[in-house]
């Protein structure tokens, strides 16, 4: 037998229901009403498991695809936000598998999009951080940024970013206040993570970016 040992309410309709040791059940106040659960209340494992089965890992599960159907996302963004909508993380890892089962959840093709998109737009040290902060395994990421690999990639981008600050580095009538200015761009572009050479080149070659 289990002991209910908590209800914790969520929302006005909805509460978590602890047990001795399982992963915590959230339901809606009429199916508690109508299981009958209240705190201290004794249920037996078969109970237990038909409910977290039956309706909450099936709830679950929806809401996983609910969550794929506004955009594609990495298992680890997938799985926080299974995890803030109150559900244990065995349950997530349910739903995660249920949507992967499916091929809905698919880091490797995830982060090859991204990179596709991306690339001449921000430079790899950003891509990398960006794709690191979703999960994507490092070794994976590494992989697929050196089949990417492409300077040019990289000297498009930071020919894009420096026409949208409105910059042109190829300043005829060189001073001081010109000097700063390219100054302030090369510290710009460097803090997106772009490299020296590759700032350089375009600089230097700024006539192929026109």
């Amino acid at each position: 037998m289990l002991t209910i040992t908590e209800i914790v309410s969520m929302t006005t309709k909805k509460a978590k229901v602890f047990t001795d040791g399982r992963p915590s059940l959230i339901l809606y106040s009429g199916e508690l009403k109508k299981l009958g659960w209240e705190e201290g209340s004794q249920i037996t494992e078969e109970q237990y498991e038909r409910v977290l089965n039956d309706t909450v890992i099936k709830r679950a599960k929806l809401y996983a695809m609910h969550l794929l159907q506004d955009q594609d996302r990495t298992e680890k963004e997938l799985t926080d936000k299974i995890r803030r909508a109150g559900y244990d993380p065995e349950i997530a890892q349910a739903a995660l598998d249920y949507v992967k089962g499916f091929g809905y959840v698919d880091d490797e093709r995830y982060a090859e999009n991204y990179i596709s998109r991306n690339s001449g737009v921000k430079s790899r040290r950003q891509i990398r951080q960006d794709l690191a902060k979703k999960g994507i395994d490092s070794d994976v990421l590494e992989s697929l940024l050196d089949d990417n690999a492409d300077e040019h990639d990289e000297h498009r981008a930071v020919a894009r970013l420096l026409k949208k600050r409105h910059y042109s580095p190829n300043v005829r009538d060189w001073d001081e206040k010109a000097q700063k200015e390219r100054d302030k761009q090369l510290r710009y572009l460097a803090s997106k993570g772009f490299t020296y050479a590759a700032v350089r080149y375009v600089f230097d070659h700024w006539d192929e970016f026109e």
